[in-house]
């Protein structure tokens, strides 16, 4: 058994190349929209992409028979997917949190190594900021939370401007911090928190971020394992 294998991303590309089958662009959107829709619930992760293999099998069958996705399922694709949310019998807001701290503490181990790395040629003067603490949660806020979850959540409606409405946020988040970067960023930057051996930091981040990898791939065999059944 691996313990770096990743099941859910091992199913991920197993549905990126299912979903290859799909020819019209129609349904292919359809069905990635239905699983960011589904995604942004409360439902497993793992669970959703065994629904997102169902789903691409329906599409794959309703082509067939010349129908669309809406067609095939015979309600609105939002319908559809309340009522799978609905009948849910788990409340994986928990994983969801996993998931968001694994990918967090690998962006925050890539970090700290850029820094570390191309910054700092004395590695025990290594100055811990608090522009490392901003940086970390932007990318949360910006990387995860925005692009991620409220995305998701806008994905299936019907409505254009609710579709692109997080891309906008992002996009003024983007220009906001950036400008205020040019006026804030080097004075906070500046404001360290506490200055230590660049090594223990660095080590430190890369142990957090294999710690909560391994961790989040146990989870995963195990749903693995409880869907198989």
């Amino acid at each position: 058994m691996n313990p770096f294998r990743n099941e859910l991303k091992k199913l991920d590309r197993e549905n990126d190349e299912q979903s290859a089958y799909i020819e019209c662009r129609d349904n292919y959107v359809a069905v990635q929209n239905m699983v960011r829709y589904l995604s942004s619930s409360s439902l497993s992760l793992f669970q959703v992409q065994i629904i997102r293999k169902d789903l691409i099998g329906m599409a794959v069958e309703g082509e067939k028979e010349g129908l669309t996705v809406r067609e095939k399922l015979g309600v609105e694709p939002k319908e559809f997917c309340d009522d799978i949310i609905q009948s849910g019998d788990n409340n994986a807001r928990r994983e969801h949190l996993l998931n968001a701290v694994v990918n967090t503490a690998q962006f925050a181990a890539f970090w700290f190594t850029f820094r570390f790395l191309g910054f700092y040629a004395n590695p025990a003067s290594y100055t811990l900021t608090w522009g490392d603490v901003l940086t970390i949660f932007l990318y949360y806020f910006i990387g995860i939370f925005l692009a991620t979850y409220i995305r998701n959540r806008l994905s299936i409606c019907s409505s254009p401007v609710l579709r692109w409405l997080p891309y906008l946020t992002i996009f003024f988040v983007v220009i906001c911090g950036y400008t205020l970067s040019m006026k804030f960023y080097t004075p906070i930057n500046e404001s360290f928190i506490i200055m230590i051996n660049g090594w223990y930091v660095e080590c430190a981040a890369v142990a957090l971020a294999l710690a909560v990898t391994l961790l989040a791939n146990m989870h995963w065999r195990r749903c693995a394992r409880k869907y198989a059944c």
